[in-house]
């Protein structure tokens, strides 16, 4: 083998550039490619990064030349070890240091002069003084009064002379101070070590070589972001998919092939193990004396309890957390959403008709706005709908403005015609692999390292979809009107913002997709369907049994009516869930359970006592449900969770 030639440093630039990134949930791998020539024998190589952290053991290389790789490896080491070009920094600093001390020296100076000069006028103004021409010979004074004037003017043109000299030399330390200062603000401190990776390659012949190396860093993520349009009439839906990408690694992303993936890293290479699964006995409790008493805390029975919510606190309809679509945040993130920039993402994506609603409200309630008046002039532009503008022209608030945009759509010469096509946005291209989902962008992306958000579309579904109105009336009075989508595998977890009919309405949060289920979009509540749920009988009776009077037993008999009314003109399709309590011991039972209507569904999703109703509700009608049951329970013993409001 040769003897190791010179180490050669490849800096960052030109021949040491990153030209594909792939980012994940909570890092990025990156691929940077390097181009060098090589000499005959061993070369080694040292390549600079600038990754705030690297994952050492991600590292990989690949050398497109003819040889062999003798050895790479990520290194952190000193500057001088490096043999990185010298930066100017020390000897910047200390130049400023000498040049705000000469300003310093030059300040004292000019105060001193200013002290001579003060000193000079006192001297004078005695002289003019009565008292002191009294004690003067006048003849001596005349005599000496051309010495006089001759040492005055000599002493004022010596400080006058250096009062400017000092005004000048302190300009043109001002000068260099500043641009110093500008020079020290563009240059970084100078790091103890320096990032690099090492690459020892065995040349068979001198020739320029390509190589390319891969590693993981730290501070990068992206999660996805969702956008849901429905029309108003509920006859369309579309679903666009966009990348929340922010990166702070310490290195610049500058026209990169960028891809998405929602694969997750392995912390351990050990497969998981099941161990014994171990039951045990509760603890036992005392049962109160008194079933009745409001002072007497509840307590269940040996260690169980009738529990007559049957898990449906987790059913809470404001998220309906047992479905793929949850938490609707209508009021918080309204008072958060710009509608400008609602407009820029339909502009940017061909939704000219949602984005003209937006703008003409906003017009509507801000008449000033002069942003919203040049975006909704761009967009007639573009759109050239002269019909629908000469109508708004007319009617609108902002129908001078309206009218000064149609005489201008209609003198414009160069107008692009009215049967153009709108433009459509770009679609990740869907690189699925054995482990993950991976989006790669078909144009090369700008994303810096400063931690600022990165929107990018991925994708534009409109799927197979269908619209019911869904409620739970023991948790939450409203119905809200959910959209059951049924979407392919990239569907992800994510944030996703309404709109209906172009307004914004909410947002909700999309939980993981488990298998068999369909995506559920909770699109908020409605105020056109009323639901109102109520409790008819609850009454306790004496049991009396062969005759006698059972002072052990208590029985409650209960009964709860539930009222949908619709408001709406036409027919809907309801999905209605309810529970009746569940007993989790032999001594309390649940007894003559009547239902009118039957449900639709007993045990809900496998949870005992949970009822689905699926009902259509004509227009203008009201329908009941009627829930009836009988709980008996030993009279000794306050029964825990039994609510029946």
């Amino acid at each position: 083998m040769t003897e190791t030639t010179t180490p050669q440093i490849i800096s960052i630039g030109p021949e040491n550039t990153i030209n594909e990134v792939v980012v994940f949930t909570s890092h990025a791998q990156i691929k940077r490619q390097i181009t060098t020539p090589v000499q005959l024998g061993t070369n080694r190589f040292l390549i600079e990064l600038h990754a705030f952290e690297v994952d050492a053991d991600s590292l990989q290389a690949a050398v497109y030349g003819t040889g062999e790789i003798i050895s790479v490896q990520y290194k952190e080491i000193s500057v001088t070890e490096a043999e990185t070009k010298q930066l100017d920094l020390n000897e910047l600093k200390a130049q400023q240091h000498q040049l705000e001390d000469q300003r310093r020296t030059l300040k004292y100076t000019l105060e001193d002069c200013k002290k001579q000069r003060a000193f000079v006028d006192s001297a004078l103004k005695q002289v003019e003084t009565r008292d002191v021409l009294g004690k003067i010979n006048i003849k001596e004074l005349f005599e000496n009064l051309q010495y006089m004037l001759e040492i005055v003017d000599t002493t004022y043109a010596k400080l006058s002379q250096q009062e400017l000299d000092i005004f000048k030399k302190t300009q043109a330390i001002e000068e260099q101070l500043n641009l110093v200062q500008q020079q020290l603000a563009t240059r970084p401190d100078v790091p103890s070590t320096h990032k690099i990776v090492e690459v020892l390659f065995n040349s068979k012949t001198s020739e320029k070589i390509k190589m390319e190396i891969s590693y993981i860093v730290n501070y990068a993520i992206w999660k996805p972001f969702y956008k849901v349009d429905v029309t108003q009439d509920l006859t369309n839906l579309t679903i666009m998919m966009f990348a929340h990408i922010e990166q702070n690694t310490g290195e610049d992303w500058q026209q990169v092939k960028l891809s998405v993936s929602n694969a997750m890293p392995i912390q351990s290479t050990r497969l998981p193990e099941l161990k014994s699964w171990h039951i045990q006995q509760p603890d036992i409790f005392e049962c109160s004396t008194d079933p009745w008493d409001s002072n007497t805390q509840q307590a269940p029975l040996n260690g169980v309890q009738l529990d007559g919510s049957s898990n449906m606190e987790e059913l809470t309809t404001s998220n309906l957390s047992d479905f793929p679509g949850s938490e609707v945040h209508t009021d918080d993130f309204a008072s958060e959403a710009d509608p400008l920039e609602e407009a820029d993402l339909y502009i940017a994506y061909g939704r000219y008709e949602h984005a003209e609603t937006v703008l003409l409200e906003y017009i509507k309630n801000h008449p000033n706005s002069n942003d919203a008046k040049n975006k909704l002039r761009a967009l007639y532009l573009v759109t050239r709908n002269t019909q629908k503008l000469r109508e708004l022209a007319r009617n609108h608030p902002g129908k001078t403005y309206l009218q000064e945009i149609l005489q201008h759509i209609e003198n414009d010469d160069t107008a692009f015609p009215s049967s153009a096509p709108a433009a459509t946005f770009i679609q990740a291209q869907d690189l699925q692999s054995s482990l993950a989902f991976e989006f790669q962008l078909p144009t090369l992306i700008d994303i810096p390292a400063n931690g600022n958000e990165t929107l990018l579309p991925l994708f534009t579904k409109i799927p197979k979809y269908g619209f019911f109105y869904y409620t739970i009336p023991k948790q939450d009075p409203l119905v809200y009107l959910v959209c059951q989508a049924d979407l392919s595998n990239e569907w992800l977890p994510g944030r996703m913002n309404i709109h209906i009919g172009g307004r914004f309405v909410g947002n909700t949060i999309l939980d993981e997709k488990q298998a068999g289920q369909e995506l559920l979009i909770n699109l908020g509540s409605v105020q056109d369907v009323k639901i109102k749920r109520e409790k008819y009988l609850d009454e306790v009776s004496k049991r009396m049994f062969k005759g006698m009077l059972d002072r052990s037993n208590a029985l409650r008999k209960v009964e709860i009516r539930i009222v949908i009314e619709n408001l709406k003109e036409q027919e809907i399709q309801i999905k209605i869930l309810d529970a009746i309590p569940v007993s989790s011991t032999d001594t309390i039972q649940i007894k003559d359970v009547t239902m009118t209507p039957e449900p639709t569904l007993k045990d809900w999703q496998s949870q005992q006592g949970v009822m689905q109703w699926d009902l259509n509700i004509a227009a203008k009608s009201v329908i009941e449900i009627r829930m009836q049951f009988i709980v008996k329970y030993p009279r000794n013993c306050q029964i825990a969770h039994l609510n029946i409001d």
